[in-house]
């Protein structure tokens, strides 16, 4: 027994160190066990957080696009025309009455349209849109109707005039993208477009792990964005917690369920590239590292080694935890795929759409050029006549550029007084009539009237509601004074074959009755012969026979008129009749008639009857004593002048040439132009009956015409009379005067002339002339018009041609208005009346000479060069 204690000792002893080496074996087979759990746990623990950051990176990418979506909306607005021309009206200094309010209203509805139509699906994205000058104050505000005001809100935070890019602003609970507007290389102002959060959560954050987890968008501590549903109590009672969270870090922390349950919750935190917002994703501890963490799985697992030391449940535990993980791995994995295809759908509409936008972009253009090459001018606006789109054609024939034009007003160039009929022809446009063709008048850029015809159609939309209309129209000014000269011209040749008619008539009546009134006067006599002064019967054949001269002396006046009166022409000085006859009428007509000779030295030689001429003299002189019946001026002018051919082209009859006026002017009551048209026909008269014959002037138009002459009336109401008569000089002019001015060239310049008259073919007729030799030529039809160019300094003319009789404020005021802007203003009075009749008045007043009307160029050139060249 002693021998074997040894042993047993020794096996006892070696079964203890073997169950110790057993015992630790199997304690550091666990501990293994447990450590490569551990770090597996935590590996997956790491991967899963990464998964968590990744996940929550692609979401911010996804909010960092809809962001770059929002910017180029508002670049895309940024690039409305409709907005440029606001800031170029406001830049030509227009008024809010005259278009800035308008532009306003237009760029108010283009405002509301994007908000009201801006959308992702079914999801409206903006709530509201403002346009914020560089001064704070409110230009177009989507929500009311503020226009210049102050807002009450700091907009300064808002504007960012360094930048030329938009930016994404948070202003506490709301988020907003702010473009700055630039104009001509100058910064304006601001739009502000406040975007609805739920849109970013409706639309672009979707596919949620489970309903514990929710995603917020921060711009701050305070500031936290949420979807719609999220309980408001679960967001408080972790809210605090999340405050405490910096971008790019991960959290953990606990809050309250709905039932009040506390819950450990994981956070992450990543910023959204290129705007001020953080993407915050919170989920369920369970949802990232499943039931089990680390430090129980390690009691878990201390517990089975103290219990059970069977290392093969910790193997089996722990391979069910990877399976659990890996399960939960491969969801992540599908999800993420689920995510990467969807971004490649939406990449692959968005390729698309920018196709479908860069084909519809090439067919607009298409057409665009199209339209803008035509020769016609073509132009759309709104109802309210702004300018929406014009074409080159357009453009040149008001001499603007395109940004000058859209925005502004299609009625702008048409006169006031046709604007309300031309009005009337748009609003007579219907769905079964939108079309219609029509002329009026136009003001070009040089300040003249010109005609335009235009075809007209009205725009309406699907819901069949009037929104524009589109012209296309031509010059036809041409053909507008075509017409107009023919009319002129048929109406002088029908007077013409009227008055030579009537011409004819007389003459055959007049010798007809010219051999009964020899019988009557000659049987008249021959019965006087055989009565004595007392003899019964002797006054009345002395009364017949009376009666017969006086006949006799009215068939002389009609072959006078009729141009069958013989008469004894030779060569004569007009001066010496006109002064024989001054002292003639002297003694005939009233003292209170004041009698004025104004006659040129050296005046040409006509071949002319003197007794016809002074029965001319006599007949006017006589009219004009009747025309001035509480006494006047009576003047009496001769001159030389040349007729060119477009003075004859104007006035059927006229020969170019050499010609000496004769003018005869009173200051009587005038006469109106119905009057004017009847003048010379024989037996026309307006006086009372016994008082005159009506042959008068008939006789004098008959003597000139006889004279290869030519004879015009010029007379207003009030106004006074005017008669010019032009007789044609001999070949070979007395007391050596040479025809040399027709040979000389007239006078030209380079100097800017103001024509003012109401009357449209003069104003051409002076505009031809002037320009031809030289001259810059602006155009007014009214004394008003006048002084609002002249008070401009770009048209600043060097000499105003002023006609003397217009409607509205007249010649006289004009010049009194001319001269107050300017006491040094050149100015050349234009008239039909004489200078010593109704002129001489307005000419002491300031003007600096005088020119007759209807325009001679010579006399015109000449008279302009005379005033320009004083002093």
């Amino acid at each position: 027994m002693t021998k074997s204690e040894p042993r047993t000792k020794t096996l006892l002893g070696a079964w203890n160190y073997t169950t110790v080496a057993l015992a630790l074996l199997l304690v550091g087979f666990i501990a293994f066990l447990l450590i490569s759990n551990y770090l597996s746990q935590m590996h997956l623990r790491e991967h899963a957080l990464q998964q968590l950051r990744q996940d929550t990176e692609k979401r911010a990418s996804v909010v960092s696009y809809f962001f770059s979506e929002r910017k180029s909306d508002l670049e895309n607005l940024a690039a409305s025309q409709v907005i440029s021309s606001f800031f170029e009206n406001r830049a030509l200094g227009m008024s809010l009455e005259y278009g800035l309010h308008a532009s306003l209203l237009a760029i108010g509805e283009r405002f509301n349209r994007f908000v009201e139509e801006e959308r992702i699906g079914d999801q409206r994205i903006y709530t509201i849109l403002r346009f914020v000058d560089r001064n704070g104050d409110i230009l177009v505000d989507t929500t009311a109707d503020i226009s210049g005001q102050r807002s009450e809100r700091n907009w300064k935070s808002y504007l960012t005039p360094t930048s030329t890019e938009p930016v994404i602003i948070a202003q506490g609970s709301k988020m907003a993208v702010s473009m700055p507007y630039y104009f001509k290389n100058q910064y304006q102002g601001q739009i502000i477009a406040w975007i609805i959060p739920q849109s970013v959560y409706d639309q672009l954050v979707k596919g949620y792990r489970s309903k514990g987890q929710f995603i917020g968008i921060s711009s701050g501590k305070d500031n936290f964005y949420v979807p719609e549903d999220m309980p408001i109590e679960i967001l408080f009672s972790g809210l605090s917690d999340l405050r405490r969270l910096e971008v790019g870090d991960t959290m953990r922390f606990w809050m309250s369920d709905r039932k009040g349950i506390q819950i450990e919750m994981v956070s992450t935190k990543v910023p959204v590239k290129e705007t001020p917002f953080s993407l915050v994703n919170v989920l369920p501890a369970t949802e990232v590292f499943g039931p089990t963490t680390p430090w129980h799985l390690l009691l878990v697992m201390g517990a089975v080694a103290v219990i059970v030391l069977v290392g093969l449940a910790l193997v089996w535990r722990a391979n069910a935890q990877r399976i659990v993980l890996r399960t939960r791995l491969d969801e992540a994995a599908i999800r993420e795929r689920e995510i990467e295809e969807k971004k490649r759908q939406l990449e692959k509409e968005i390729v698309e759409r920018e196709r479908a936008e860069e084909a519809l972009q090439k067919s607009k253009e298409r057409y665009r050029h199209v339209v803008e090459d035509m020769p016609d001018m073509i132009c759309r606006f709104l109802l309210d006549g702004t300018l929406t789109f014009v074409n080159h054609a357009y453009c040149a024939y008001f001499n603007k550029r395109k940004e000058e034009l859209l925005g502004g007003n299609f009625f702008q160039f048409i006169p006031e007084g046709e604007q309300s009929k031309v009005r009337e022809h748009f609003q007579s446009l219907t769905q079964d009539a939108p079309m219609i063709t029509y002329e009026h008048q136009a003001v070009a850029p040089d300040g003249s009237t010109r005609w335009q015809e235009w075809n007209d159609r009205a725009l309406f939309d699907e819901h069949g509601d009037l929104v524009e209309y589109q012209s296309i129209g031509n010059d036809i000014t041409e053909r507008k004074l075509a017409r107009q000269e023919k009319a002129k011209l048929e109406r002088q040749l029908q007077h013409a074959q009227k008055m030579e008619a009537v011409g004819t008539l007389a003459g055959g009546i007049s010798h007809d009755f010219n051999n009964l009134l020899q019988a009557v006067q000659g049987y008249a006599q021959l019965l006087l012969l055989d009565k004595d002064g007392d003899e019964p019967g002797y006054r009345e054949l002395q009364e017949i026979l009376r009666a017969a001269k006086r006949g006799g002396e009215l068939t002389q006046q009609m072959l006078t008129f009729s141009r069958k009166v013989e008469s004894h022409r030779r060569p004569i000085d007009l001066n010496q009749e006109v002064r024989g006859v001054k002292r003639l009428l002297e003694r005939t007509i009233p003292k209170m008639i004041e009698i004025e000779l104004l006659l040129v030295d050296n005046l040409w030689t006509v071949d002319a009857d003197p007794v016809q001429m002074e029965q001319i003299l006599m007949n006017l002189a006589v009219n004009a004593k009747d025309a001035m019946p509480e006494g006047g001026r009576l003047v009496i002018e001769t001159e030389n002048v040349f007729l060119d051919e477009e003075y004859c082209k104007a006035h059927l009859g006229a020969k170019a040439g050499g010609y000496v006026l004769l003018r005869i002017s009173d200051n009587g009551h005038g006469i109106d132009r119905r009057t004017l048209e009847h003048i010379f026909e024989p037996f026309f008269s307006t006086k009372e009956a016994g008082k005159g014959t009506g042959l008068g002037l008939a006789m004098v138009y008959g003597i000139v015409k006889s004279h290869e002459g030519h004879i015009m009336c010029y007379s207003e109401p009030g106004e006074g009379t005017t008669f010019k008569i032009y007789l044609p000089v001999i070949e070979r002019p007395s007391d050596g005067v040479e025809l040399t001015e027709a040979e000389t060239p007239p006078p030209g310049g380079s100097e800017t002339i103001l024509l003012v008259d109401d009357e449209q073919s003069v104003r051409e007729l002076g505009e031809r002339f002037l320009s031809t030799f030289g001259y810059t030529v602006v155009v007014a039809s009214d004394a008003e018009s006048a002084l609002e160019l002249y008070r401009e300094e770009q048209y600043r003319p060097e000499l105003v041609i002023l006609d003397l009789i217009m409607p509205g404020m007249g010649g006289s005021r004009c010049l009194e208005g001319l001269l107050e802007i300017d006491p040094e203003a050149k100015v050349l009075i234009a008239s039909g009346y004489s200078p010593q009749g109704p002129t001489r008045e307005i000419l002491n007043a300031g003007a600096k000479g005088f020119v007759s009307k209807p325009y001679e160029v010579r006399q015109l050139l000449e008279a302009a060069r005379e005033v320009l060249d004083e002093n």
